[in-house]
C-alpha cells in the first residue's frame, strides 16, 4: 500500500513539472514573439511627394528631411525612405530654390497605434505590449505623405536679390555616377554632399584667396617648364544654403551665400590665428 502511494506521488510531481515547463515555454513564446504580432518590425517605408499649392502639380527633386526621436533621414521627392517607427510625431522639412514649404497644415506627421497592438496586449500581456511600445513596432506613420510648397512671392524674390548683393555666392558641383555606392539614391545624396563641400571650397577662395606656388624655368629665352600648385586654407562659418539643384541627369549643383559682415570677421579671425601660431 505504501509503495502504491509513493508511485502516485512521483507521477503527480512529474505531471506538475511537465505542466510548468509547457506554461514557461508558452510565456516565452508570447513575450518574444509579441512584436511580430504588431506588424512588420520597427522600420517602415514612407513615400514622400511635394505638391505646388496653386497648380497642384508635382514638384520633383525637392530635398525633404524627416526626423523623430529615433533618428533623421533625407529623401529627394518623389521618393521613398525607410524610417524607424516611434510614438513621437515625424517632423518634415522640405527645401527647394524658389519655393517655401507651406506650414499652414502642421509640418509634423502623427504616429498612430496599430490595431495589432491591442491584440498583442490580450495575447502577449503587458510585457509584450511594453516591448512593442519601447521599440516602436506598436506604432506606424502614414505610408504616403504629400508636402505642399508655395512659390516665393515677387517681393520675397526681390528681397532675396538685394540680400545677394550684400553677400558673396559660391557654387559647387559633383557628378552622381562616380560616387562610391551601389544604391542610386545613396549616390545622389553623396553627390549632394560633395557639391556642398565644393561650394565651401569656392567660398574659401573668395574669402581668403588662393596661395599659388609657381615654378617657371627659362633657358635661352625659351620656357622649358612651367608648373604651379594652388591651395586654399581658412575657416568658414555662417554660410547659408541657397539651393541644391540637379543639372542634367548626372550632376548636382549647390549654391551657398555668405554675408559680407561675416567675411570681414572671418578674415580678422584668420589673421589672429596665424599671428598666434607664428608667435
Amino acid at each position: 500500500m505504501k509503495q502504491h502511494h509513493a508511485n502516485q506521488g512521483s507521477s503527480g510531481t512529474h505531471g506538475l513539472r511537465k505542466a510548468l515547463a509547457i506554461i514557461s515555454l508558452a510565456i516565452l513564446f508570447f513575450v518574444s514573439g509579441c512584436s511580430t504580432l504588431a506588424g512588420d518590425g520597427t522600420a517602415q517605408s514612407i513615400n514622400v511627394e511635394t505638391i505646388e499649392v496653386a497648380s497642384g502639380r508635382r514638384l520633383i527633386n525637392v530635398r525633404c528631411d524627416l526626423s523623430n526621436d529615433e533618428g533623421s533621414w533625407t529623401v529627394l521627392t518623389p521618393g521613398t525612405v525607410m524610417v524607424h517607427r516611434s510614438n513621437k510625431p515625424m517632423s518634415v522639412n522640405c527645401q527647394k530654390s524658389g519655393y517655401l514649404q507651406d506650414f499652414t497644415p502642421k509640418a509634423n506627421v502623427d504616429s498612430k497605434t496599430k490595431v495589432e497592438m491591442w491584440g498583442n496586449l490580450i495575447i502577449g500581456g503587458v510585457g509584450g505590449a511594453f516591448i512593442d511600445h519601447n521599440n516602436g513596432s506598436a506604432y506606424k506613420y502614414p505610408p504616403a505623405i504629400k508636402i505642399p510648397m508655395r512659390p516665393l512671392a515677387k517681393q520675397a524674390l526681390m528681397e532675396n536679390m538685394v540680400d545677394q548683393r550684400q553677400s558673396i555666392l559660391a557654387t559647387g558641383y559633383a557628378v552622381i555616377s562616380v560616387q562610391h555606392h551601389d544604391n542610386p539614391a545613396q549616390q545622389r545624396l553623396l553627390s549632394i554632399r560633395a557639391s556642398k563641400l565644393d561650394a565651401y571650397r569656392s567660398l574659401m577662395e573668395q574669402v581668403y584667396g588662393q596661395y599659388l606656388d609657381v615654378n617657371t624655368t627659362v633657358a635661352e629665352m625659351v620656357v622649358e617648364s612651367d608648373s604651379f600648385r594652388a591651395r586654399v586654407q581658412g575657416v568658414i562659418y555662417g554660410a547659408q544654403l541657397v539651393s541644391i539643384t540637379p543639372v542634367g541627369d548626372d550632376t548636382y549643383e549647390t549654391t551657398l551665400s555668405l554675408k559680407h559682415g561675416i567675411v570681414d570677421d572671418l578674415r580678422v579671425l584668420y589673421q589672429q590665428l596665424n599671428s598666434g601660431m607664428g608667435g
